[in-house]
């Protein structure tokens, strides 16, 4: 990483010197310095610096603090403030261009590094904040909740634009509200009472109504947390849509469940998408049974021919409606009559996609109209007449079964009697395992028996009918039995064979029906074996005896119906009738009788009840006064039309006594003998309520499948001409005119790796071998590969040949990716669930998991460790736990256990301090937590104790009162003086006062203000001349929180203070502050010093300079611009040496040396000024550092001239005294005009004494 890089700007050379000195020093990189804040504007913009140490007084036209202005409103370089002692007044406006930190003039090293450090530290801090800021906000004003942030008294301080809209208030109506004016009256004390008992930290999340600026009501998912400072952030979701949306889906899932009618839903090819759950009533299979199955699988009865279900089927897939009657079987084998309705879906094309079917069990119905019928049709009519008689009705089935076992033994054929239709009356006799066990088990196999036995049994005049069995070739034969000319029940007998039934043959037939072929033989071997002669012989028998069967029954119809006496009859139709009667009036159904001309004659207790009528009121009143659609005139040509046709079925509406509707369903007999009709009145009003609901399920369903984009197609199989509608070309992603509407076309677009799967598909459909139902893939002439589910279905002809194809083609490529994405969510969830494993065993608290019942069933090693054991036992074995609850010393009964309550009573239980005595011996204390783990249906299902080991925490408790008390000695011992405030703000939320709360000793002892004369008061109260400036600083301090450092001079206590002013919470500020009035006097006297320092160098009458360690002017005064001859700005460029003659170099070299290495030298040294002329300087020389010198010059040329003339005179006296020795009085003289010569020169006299001279 490279160094931090800094701009100087300050116009005092000397001290830019200084300061790149300790930077480089420091290893910042210094970028070159410039002088005036106009320099600094442009620097900043070329060099970017990493910080700026600035001047508040600048040359130029601009000051530090109009360009740090500047370069802040385009830049955020921060930069720090180097002021002087004369700049006091300059402080306050320098708080504006919110510099990092000043530096006081001059700036010691230690000073300058701890200035900078912090000032890059907090500009850092200050860009983290701000871009977190930028991030935080962006992210809540495009959030599409609400997002809010309120204070601990509930006060919104922060909401979004997604809030205000939600709410219905602008910013600033909603940052005047309180959460409690937003949650409904009934709700309000509940949730506020939450809202407070929350823990910090603790999130929550709940729905509930909030109340908008408007008054209406809105549902709401508020989801949040507690904050550290009290404050509660959360969102606020609308969920409106959701709940009417689950609204309606619980309303119509209630419906249709609830409704008393079977509903099933198909897909095209019938098979069972959704059943409810009285369709599973009805039939006695289960939803997961029946889906994924057809109707036909489950009950078909076979009661009804194919043509019946052709019929319908044509109906329905032609979109029509199909209304009818059926007879099905339930699970269980029983048969019974159900009404049913079927409702084609279709999509916008007109195209069905799937069946609603509504059913409703009519057998109890049936049963009372059969009977009915059965009374009136014996009573009323001679028996050839009779539409239908029963085979049970007319004998003893036990008789019968008993005359069927002895005939098959005796006979030894198997034997059974079915009705016409092939359905079995009675039990099998004598049946081989071969049929009863095996062919008769198979699906195949049993139609193939019930085809055969109902051919066999067709009467017939000429004889019995004998014929191979259609399922395996067995011999079988078989004789009608006839009542009065109907065809009532056939007599069955066979299963035996000859020499015309092969091994292979019966193999083959084992492989038709599915059956293994050994297992088939093997029973194939063990049925009985007889002549085609004798089987003729037992089949005739049997004929004749079918024929007296015959007989016998209808010689006892006969004699019953003519033979009986009339007391006899009466009788029995009086008990008929009373059994008629209670049948009517337990019905379900409404009954009555009306007569010709509509008037009621019976009615029965349910159509009372239904109609809201009493009998004596309904037994006075016509069909008209009740019938709300048809009119007297209508009512009587309805009457007409039953009359003629005999039954009548329809739907109408009846008023009841309260006015209101409801729907019936009438079903009507007219009864020629009596003349009147016997009307069963159903109540469909729910039916029909549950029909519309369909329609409308059935209108959704439309759309839906529309919006699906499902394509439908069919293919021609003979002319090979494949047609799609609109959805299969957009699915393609091509233009009709580009498809060549043949079966290829449509391979081509079939993946390569999918085509062999796909095509097979469509030719099993075509063989008849499977459904056509798969997924494959496809690739769009864009190249792009989509995924497409396929059902369809083959049509054939008569001749069973396929002819047509149809199908459905749908995307499911999101459906595939979602798979796929599920798996990968299963992956994330087991890797999840292995994760929470792990972090169970290795979380610090200690987990016990019990069972519903209360048994502990699983810990963790934390719960081991803490009670050194695992003893999972249930509740009836807590008593080996020991413990005690803190700080009572009460000990715990084991059926006082937390986790026993949990249990019991479903409750939670937090924070229960316990002492226990662990397995391994050790007394520890924990926090005991038991919560209670619900299922869907709220019942518990597990519980969760969780063990906190606080035995160090207790015993750092104890060490941290002790550290408390301490903390209050330092705080009223502490050297510095503190005070706590409050900000009093005005209407608009400006500061306007300041609320003294708490003060140290210290601050009594700085101040003179006694705590107790001042907590509580206003700092107006207390220094009623305080700047409101200073209101307004600590007022942004306690409203933004940004902290703030200055010096302040206390007009009021006549003191200095440095003060560090900061925002312990939102509202209040903190200063702490040190009495620096005796540094103030010391640096002031330090500026006067300095001032008559500088002066004192200006003025000075010899040279001063600074070099650095390469003896490289830095600054110069006046006097050694004039001893040298050069400018100021000349020298500053120059060199000692470039001063130096050649002869002096090495001599001055030495002199610089010895300076820097002892800190100190004297010298004198000739030079050559800026004329070239030769001078002479005496120097002293002065280590300031390692890199600076300071040098103190005078010039001695003229001393050294006279010096030299001395010694030219000192030479001749010399010579003179060799040359006069004894001549005193000359020396005497000679010596006088030294001194004299001397004296002229301003130097001391060499000779004192010239008689003590000339002595010596």
């Amino acid at each position: 990483m490279s160094n931090p890089t800094v701009l100087i700007v300050e116009d005092d050379a000397i001290l830019v010197i200084h300061l790149e000195d300790l930077l480089k020093r420091q290893n910042y990189t210094v970028l070159k310095s410039v002088a005036t804040g106009e320099e600094a504007i442009t620097a900043v913009k070329k060099y970017n610096p990493s910080i700026m140490i600035m001047d508040i007084e600048l040359s130029g036209k601009i000051n530090g603090i109009v360009a740090a202005e500047k370069i802040h409103a385009e830049t955020n370089t921060p930069i720090v403030f180097l002021t002087g002692f004369s700049q006091d007044s300059l402080l306050q406006e320098a708080k504006i261009a919110a510099p990092y930190g000043y530096l006081v003039k001059p700036v010691p090293e230690r000073e300058l590094a701890a200035t900078l450090e912090m000032a890059l530290y907090k500009h850092k801090l200050d860009q983290q904040v701000k871009e977190s800021e930028t991030r935080y906000r962006t992210l809540v004003e495009q959030a599409v909740d609400g997002i809010f942030l309120a204070d601990p008294n509930g006060y919104l301080i922060d909401i979004n634009t997604a809030g205000c809209k939600m709410l219905g208030f602008n910013q600033a109506e909603c940052l005047a509200l309180n959460i409690s004016d937003l949650i409904i009256p009934e709700e309000k004390e509940q949730k506020i009472s939450k809202i407070n008992s929350l823990k910090i930290g603790e999130g929550f999340r709940s729905e509930q109504t909030i109340i908008r600026k408007d008054g209406s009501r809105l549902p709401v998912e508020i989801s949040g947390k507690k904050l550290e400072n009290g404050y509660l952030q959360g969102i606020v979701r609308d969920i409106t849509e959701r709940k009417e949306a689950e609204d309606s889906i619980r309303l119509q899932s209630t419906a249709l469940n609830a409704a008393a009618n079977a509903i099933i839903i198909t897909d095209i090819h019938g098979r069972i998408e959704w059943v409810n759950p009285a369709f599973c009533t009805i039939t006695g299979y289960s939803s997961e049974e029946a889906i994924g199955r057809t109707p036909g699988e489950l009950v078909k009865s076979g009661q009804h021919d194919a043509a019946f279900y052709e019929k319908m089927w044509d109906t329905i897939l032609k979109g029509n409606i199909w209304q009818g009657e059926l007879i099905n079987r339930r699970k269980d084998g029983v048969t019974f009559f159900e009404e049913m309705t079927i409702t084609p879906l279709m999509n916008s094309e007109g195209v069905v996609t799937q069946f609603i079917a509504i059913k409703q069990d009519i057998s109890k119905r049936k049963r009372t109209e059969a009977a009915l019928e059965k009374r009136i049709l014996a009573l009323t009519q001679p028996l050839e007449n009779s539409e239908k008689i029963n085979f049970e009705d007319l004998f003893n089935l036990n008789d019968i079964q008993q005359l069927q076992d002895e005939f098959a033994r005796a006979t030894g054929v198997a034997s059974i009697i079915t009705y016409p239709d092939g359905t079995p009356i009675t039990q099998p006799s004598n049946f081989c395992r071969l049929c009863e066990d095996i062919i008769r088990k198979t699906k195949k196999g049993a139609f193939n028996c019930y085809q055969s036995d109902a051919a066999l049994g067709k009467y017939n005049l000429e004889g019995p009918s004998i014929q191979p069995c259609k399922s395996g070739g067995l011999w079988d034969a078989g004789a009608g039995i006839t009542v009065g000319g109907q065809h009532v029940a056939n007599w069955l007998i066979g299963q035996v064979r000859d020499q015309t039934q092969t091994e292979a043959a019966m193999r083959a037939y084992a492989d038709e029906i599915g059956v293994d072929q050994e297992t088939f033989i093997e029973a194939f071997q063990e049925v009985p074996s007889m002549s085609s002669e004798q089987f003729n012989h037992i089949a005739h028998a049997l004929y004749t005896l079918a024929n007296q069967l015959s007989t016998t029954a209808f010689q006892n119809v006969q004699q019953a119906r003519f033979i009986a006496d009339r007391t006899r009859v009466e009788a029995q139709l009086k008990e008929n009738d009373e059994k008629l009667q209670t049948i009517i009036n337990t019905s379900l159904d409404g009954y009555f009788i009306l007569t010709l001309d509509g008037h009621i004659q019976e009615v029965n207790d349910e159509y009372c009840k239904m109609s809201g009528y009493s009998r004596d009121e309904l037994l006075k009143m016509s069909i008209e006064d009740l019938d709300v659609q048809e009119n007297s005139q209508d009512a009587l040509a309805h009457i007409q039309k039953v009359v003629e046709k005999g039954t009548d079925q329809f739907e109408t509406q009846h008023r009841c006594k309260d006015g209101s509707l409801i729907d019936i369903e009438i079903s009507t007999t007219y009864l020629k003998s009596k003349d009147y009709f016997l009307t069963f009145a159903r109540n469909i009003s729910e039916r029909k309520r549950n029909e519309k609901q369909l329609i409308q399920l059935s209108e959704r369903f439309t759309v839906a499948t529309d919006s699906a984009g499902i394509g439908i197609w069919e293919l021609d199989l003979i002319t090979d001409t494949l047609v799609w509608d609109k959805w299969m070309y957009r699915l393609y992603g091509i233009q009709p005119e580009d498809f060549g509407n043949i079966y290829e076309s449509w391979q081509t677009f079939v993946h390569p790796e999918d085509k062999d799967q796909t095509f097979e598909a469509v030719d099993q459909a075509i063989r008849g071998e499977k459904d056509y139902d798969l997924t494959y893939r496809i690739i769009q002439p864009d190249g792009s590969i989509r995924y497409l589910r396929a059902f369809g279905f083959v049509i054939r002809d008569k001749n069973n040949s396929p002819i047509r194809m149809t199908g459905v083609n749908y995307d499911v490529t999101e459906r595939k990716q979602a798979m796929l994405e599920k798996e990968m969510a299963l992956d994330n969830l087991r890797e999840r669930e292995n994760l929470l494993s792990k972090i169970f065993e290795i979380l610090p608290v200690g987990l016990w998991i019990a069972d519903k019942n209360g048994n502990l069933i699983q810990s963790n090693i934390a719960g081991r460790k803490i009670w050194g054991a695992e003893p999972l036992v249930g509740m009836e074995e807590f008593g080996i736990f020991k413990a005690r609850r803190l700080p009572s010393g009460e000990e715990i009964e084991p059926d006082d256990w937390a986790l026993v309550h949990t249990i019991q009573e479903g409750k939670t239980i937090t924070d229960e301090l316990l002492e226990i005595e662990a397995f391994d011996g050790v007394k520890r204390t924990v926090l005991n937590y038991a919560t209670p783990v619900f299922d869907n249906e709220g019942n518990i299902r597990n519980a969760v104790v969780v063990n906190l080991d606080i035995s160090e925490r207790k015993q750092i408790e104890k060490a941290l009162l002790q550290s408390e008390a301490q903390y209050e000695l330092l705080f009223n011992e502490m050297a510095e003086g503190f005070a706590l405030h409050e900000i009093i703000c005005d209407d608009e939320g400006l500061p306007i006062d300041y609320r003294f709360l708490e003060v140290n000793p210290m601050f009594e002892k700085m101040t003179g203000l006694k705590k107790e004369k001042i907590i509580g008061k206003t700092v107006l109260e207390v220094m009623p001349n305080i700047e409101s400036y200073w209101i307004q600083t600590y007022g942004k301090v306690a409203l933004t929180g940004e902290e703030i450092r200055y010096e302040n001079h206390s007009e009021d206590l006549g003191r200095w203070f440095d003060v560090i002013a900061f925002s312990p919470k939102p509202g209040q500020f903190a200063t702490t502050f040190n009495d620096v009035t005796d540094r103030k006097i010391m640096e002031n006297e330090i500026r006067e010093s300095e001032e008559k320092y500088r002066t004192y160098v200006n003025q000075a009458p010899f040279g001063v300079f600074v070099t650095d360690e390469n003896g490289n002017y830095l600054q110069v005064n006046e006097a050694a611009t004039k001893i040298t001859g050069y400018s100021s700005a000349e020298l500053l460029k120059m060199k000692i040496s470039d001063l130096l003659p050649e002869q002096t170099l090495e001599s001055a070299r030495t002199h610089f040396e010895s300076i820097k290495k002892n800190g100190y030298a004297f010298g004198e040294f000739s030079f050559l000024n800026k004329n070239q002329v030769i001078r002479w300087f005496s120097v002293t020389g002065v280590k300031l550092s390692e890199k600076r010198i300071l040098g103190f010059v005078e010039d001695i040329t003229d001393r050294k001239q006279a010096d030299m003339k001395l010694k030219e005179q000192l030479d001749e006296l010399t010579r003179w005294h060799s040359a006069t020795l004894g001549r005193e009085n000359r020396i005497i003289e000679l010596k006088k005009e030294v001194n004299q010569l001397l004296k002229k020169h301003n130097l001391p006299v060499r000779y004192t004494s010239i008689e003590e001279s000339l002595y010596e």
